[in-house]
């Protein structure tokens, strides 16, 4: 600081040098030569060369720590100067990351914090190499630097060793190394084992997991699921829970299991963060005795000869069971073993009794056992069997079905035992569609009670019956049972016959209706598809039934509300409840012109060139879509509007090329417009763009800035006369000559080219002498040129009076196609041009 700021401080024009610089801490004591004051902060540029610094009062402060001169004058401390600059050096750890333990799945950071000069980059170490993203840094104050490395859901691959690293161009620095731990639950359970299997129960037995997660292990869980992985109810022996098995042990006990059944199990650990992965296996309890007896117990005549004898397992087989089939040749008294011939042990279920005589009845009883452990279940009743074989003397029972689409699934039972006069060996279905006069019979197997019958046709009512047969023959028919399949897509596309325009934008459609059969359901509408390939849009209109006209096989569909001047491919299909068929044939038509259908957009005035009289307006083009054909210019409706009746008055139109801008002129000073603009094309002008409101500014009055002068020509001369002048509104322009404005008939043309107006007077005769002068008005004002005087010398006029009349003699003006006549010498001849 002496070494900058010694020499060269220039107080209130008095040179100090060897100046002395002193802490200021705050309060300090006048034997410092300072007053004790409390001062304001300011701030004072100070860059190198002369400064002046002014003593402005005794509450100027130049910061907490302040840098000031120590001499003292009658107005106290004269200044004080607080001294920002910049040092250059290697970074520094000033806030070293701490270790951290982080629970899997949230978040977390780690934090440093360091200095130096120039900036320094940040980069986070993790496990020896640097590490991207997750990361933010700030500036915290004079070169600290703070940084922080987020963890966003922790993972285990988020463990490591990190540290964080400073660099600039003067050096390079780390923090120490830091632990990031992320706890998580427990690793699985290993050896488990399963021992000690009954019929109803088992036990289990595990090893904790190599790896607890950090956490002590808290619990242990066995899931026991069943086919459908849902858990079960099923608590073990010293469970925590009434419903479950949570354990603190490595073992486990469950019992009131069922006999011979499948469990699916998984045992976890669980520790404070969460429930571990599962060891799941699969485990079968024993086998026991049968519950129940033999069930379906049947003995009939396969025939003249035959007995057969049917049975199904019991309820709770309990295990792989086997059965012993007992036969007596009259009904036992008291039925056993002892007293019955067993004809049948095995673990078949059906068994047949040949060479029997005609009409020979034999009672039967089974017994159902374990076949492992040789558990012997309960006896069935005992049932007699005859091997005199009938028709069946009814018909198959609780026939019914379920349908698709293109088949129908039936179900039945077969007749009640004492009805079917021995072994049904087949059944018999008849079917028929009596709507398309289709029928058929199929037959399938004795033992069936479940048919599909397939490739039908959709949303089609089949008439059922079903009868069965035995070896002699076939019993009556079922009652019939009607079922309908559903409805499916229509079988083929439909075919486009003719489209055509009924006017602009709307067509007909023409196709040929879809026979019955192919319809496969209700024809609830139609997808209408239309393309339009001039601007590239699709849309897919849902066309009912009811909106078509069906006149013979021919139905008809009326399309309104297409886009005007557009090319159109034209497809359709039909739908049932099921869904469409594919796309039909495509056809092409064009829509027709129509004004346009939008207004511009975006309409903007302001003021002219001519602020009191003119408005630049602007607005923005409609889509090509709105368009309805091509655009040629656009039509501008103005007119004077009062704010007080919301009315228009002096209603006016324009025309305007096809150009989005366009100035209105010859307008009224200060006075309020309404403005619009409507796009135009050959067919007509479309609609108004919103009214917006325009003011025009106050105008000027005429004023003249040239004036014609005196001319003098002789006769035959060309003379021009100019005047020019400007005003807001444009000034309208007269030529007056000896007080008369000369009558626009003689113009030939007029043109203004920067307020100039000019009159041009060609072959110039004695007639044109005179006062002439302009005059400019507009709404204001009128205002005119002083008079320029025209002097004609014409001294031969004595030729001009022959016997015959000829072509340079000098008539007096008037308009075309209008008689002249002259004296003789004539006045003048010759014609005016205004230019």
């Amino acid at each position: 600081i002496q070494d900058n700021y010694k020499h060269q401080l220039l107080l209130d024009g008095v040179l100090l040098n060897n100046m002395q610089w002193k802490e200021i801490p705050g309060n300090i004591s006048l034997n410092d030569k300072c007053i004790s004051v409390t001062y304001a902060l300011a701030t004072i540029k100070i860059s190198q060369g002369h400064h002046i610094l002014h003593h402005i009062n005794r509450n100027v402060e130049f910061g907490a720590v302040q840098y000031g001169f120590g001499q003292a004058t009658a107005y106290g401390l004269l200044v004080g100067i607080k001294l920002n600059y910049t040092a250059k050096y290697p970074p520094m750890i000033t806030q070293k990351p701490q270790n951290i333990n982080v629970v899997i799945n949230t978040d977390s950071y780690l934090e440093c914090n360091g200095t130096a000069s120039p900036t320094p980059v940040i980069v986070w170490w993790k496990d020896g190499s640097p590490i991207q993203g997750g990361t933010y840094s700030f500036d915290l104050n004079n070169y600290y630097l703070y940084s922080r490395l987020n963890i966003s859901r922790a993972k285990v691959i988020d463990e490591g060793v990190y540290k964080c690293e400073y660099t600039n161009i003067y050096g390079s620095t780390f923090s120490d190394d830091v632990t990031v731990i992320v706890y998580r639950p427990p690793e699985l359970v290993r050896n488990v084992q399963i021992f000690n299997i009954t019929p109803f129960g088992f036990e289990i037995s595990w090893l904790p997991p190599l790896f607890d997660g950090y956490r002590p292990i808290i619990s242990y869980d066995v899931h026991i699921l069943d086919q459908k992985n849902i858990t079960l109810a099923k608590p073990c022996e010293t469970s925590f829970s009434l419903n479950y098995c949570i354990i603190n042990a490595t073992k486990a006990r469950f019992i009131d299991l069922q006999p011979y059944t499948i469990y699916h199990l998984k045992v976890t650990a669980l520790n404070v963060i969460g429930e571990g992965l599962g060891h799941s296996f699969t485990m079968q309890t024993d086998e026991y005795y049968p519950v129940g007896p033999a069930t379906s117990f049947i003995a009939l005549g396969l025939n003249q000869s035959v007995i057969q004898v049917e049975w199904e397992p019991p309820l709770h087989p309990n295990g792989i069971v086997g059965y012993k089939l007992y036969q007596w040749a009259s009904l036992p008294v008291n039925a056993s073993a002892e007293n019955g011939s067993l004809i049948y042990d095995g673990d078949r279920q059906d068994y047949f009794i040949f060479n029997l005589p005609s009409n020979t009845t034999l009672y039967f009883q089974i017994i159902p056992y374990n076949i492992k452990y040789n558990l012997i279940g309960n006896k069935s009743r005992i049932i007699s069997g005859i091997n005199s074989v009938s028709v069946p003397k009814s018909y198959p029972r609780h026939v019914n079905g379920t349908s698709t689409s293109f088949s129908i699934n039936l179900r039945w039972d077969p007749p009640a035992v004492n009805d079917r006069n021995g072994v049904i060996l087949v059944f018999s279905i008849y079917y028929n569609a009596s709507r398309w006069n289709f029928n058929d019979t199929v037959t399938v197997g004795g033992q069936a009670g479940l048919y599909k019958i397939s490739n039908l046709d959709a949303h089609t009512s089949y008439s059922f019956t079903i009868k069965a047969a035995t070896i002699v023959g076939y019993g009556p028919n079922s009652p019939p049972i009607v079922i309908t399949t559903k409805q499916a897509v229509p079988r083929v596309p439909l075919k486009l016959r003719n489209i055509s325009l009924i006017n602009n934008n709307t067509i007909m459609l023409e196709w040929k209706a879809i026979i019955p059969r192919d319809t496969r359901g209700i024809i609830i509408g139609y997808y209408l598809l239309l393309n339009n390939t001039r601007f590239g849009l699709f849309e897919n209109r849902t066309i009912y039934q009811s909106q078509t006209n069906l006149i013979g096989s021919i139905r008809q569909l009326v399309v309104s509300n297409l886009t005007y001047f557009s090319t159109y491919k034209v497809s359709v299909q039909a739908f049932t409840i099921a869904g469409h068929n594919t796309q039909s044939n495509i056809l092409t038509i064009n829509t027709l012109k129509s004004a346009p259908s939008r207004a511009p957009l975006n309409l903007t005035a302001i003021p002219g060139p001519y602020p009191g009289s003119t408005a630049n307006l602007t607005w923005n083009a409609i889509p090509d879509i709105y368009q309805n054909g091509i655009v040629t210019g656009y039509r501008i409706r103005y007119a004077t509007y009062s704010y007080d009746d919301k009315t228009e008055k002096n209603v006016t139109y324009e025309y305007a090329d096809n150009k989005t801008k366009h100035t209105l002129a010859l307008l009224s000073p200060l006075q309020n417009y309404s403005i619009q603009v409507a796009a135009v094309n050959l067919i007509g002008f479309g609609k108004y763009s919103n009214v917006i409101i325009f003011h025009t500014r106050d105008g000027v009055a005429p004023n003249i800035t040239a004036i014609p002068k005196n001319v003098f020509a002789i006769a035959g001369d060309n003379i021009t006369l100019r005047c020019q002048g400007f005003g807001d509104p444009v000034p309208r322009v007269q030529w007056i000559k000896n007080g008369l404005v000369i009558d626009p008939g003689y113009l030939r043309s007029i043109k203004m080219e920067d307020g100039y107006n000019t009159l041009r007077i060609i072959d110039v005769g004695l007639v044109d002498a005179g006062k002439y002068s302009c005059k400019f008005s507009n709404v204001l004002a009128t205002n005119s040129t002083v008079n320029a005087r025209v002097s004609v010398y014409d001294n031969n006029t004595a030729k001009y009076c022959p016997t015959q009349v000829v072509d340079s003699m000098r008539w007096v003006k008037t308009r075309r196609n209008k008689t002249a006549t002259t004296d003789c010498p004539p006045k003048i001849t010759g014609y005016y041009i205004f230019i």
